[in-house]
């Protein structure tokens, strides 16, 4: 049966002579695995659409219990120019999608967190400053989604997460103001940029935060974007 959703490609590599294989996060069937026949031809635009941080219309041929789906066809749903040019912008889109594709089962539908990464997206397409503040609030909806929301009242988890969270209250009423925030409201940026942030509370917020995806998901590890990012501002 060929079905139609909006899909995120989140990693994608050439299979054999002329195919693509990508994962990608769609909105109605979850994390899925597409392979493109043919896509890496001449006459082909899909090698264009099936690169990560694509948002794609995406048609193909889903069967129930299969591990590989047959792409009908592409086309992008929306472009991000702002993020393709950016080297800061490219690996903070990167690491959202490792570490949703890392946190993710496959074909477990979450249409809720779907809207959030292309919300996301979308702001970091267009906002040059906050980068942070933006990935601290999705990875904080991301554990609220999949059921992981962080409690700032369970004090002996703070202590013994070693987040030094305890020690910066402001650390704790940026998180609190994240947990709390829509990020579709137009006072959405205006409302980060009153943050006064010191390295000492980003270091806090970025531990805290990490201890619960480790936590929560064996093996997660460091993410490859962040890492790279870390290297180039160096």
């Amino acid at each position: 049966m060929i079905v139609s959703t909006l899909a995120i490609v989140l990693k994608s590599f050439p299979y054999g002579d002329t195919s693509i294989i990508a994962r990608c996060f769609t909105k109605e069937y979850g994390k899925i695995s597409i392979i493109a026949r043919g896509a890496r031809t001449k006459k082909s635009m899909q090698s264009a659409h099936l690169q990560p941080l694509s948002f794609l219309d995406l048609m193909f041929y889903h069967k129930p219990n299969r591990e590989l789906h047959t792409v009908s066809k592409t086309g992008f749903a929306e472009r991000w120019p702002g993020i393709q040019d950016d080297m800061k912008k490219i690996s903070y889109g990167l690491a959202i999608l490792e570490l949703t594709d890392k946190t993710l089962t496959v074909e477990d539908p979450h249409g809720d967190l779907f809207d959030e990464i292309i919300h996301v997206m979308r702001l970091v397409n267009s906002q040059p400053q906050r980068l942070n503040m933006v990935f601290w609030y999705y990875q904080l909806k991301l554990l609220e989604i999949l059921g992981f929301r962080p409690d700032l009242d369970a004090e002996d988890f703070i202590k013994t997460s070693g987040s030094e969270l305890d020690k910066s209250e402001n650390a704790r009423r940026v998180i609190s103001y994240l947990q709390r925030a829509d990020i579709t409201a137009e006072n959405f940026i205006q409302e980060i940029e009153t943050f006064a942030l010191y390295p000492n509370d980003r270091k806090a917020i970025s531990k805290y935060i990490s201890t619960h995806f480790r936590l929560h998901f064996d093996d997660l590890g460091e993410l490859k974007a962040l890492k790279v990012m870390r290297q180039i501002v160096q």
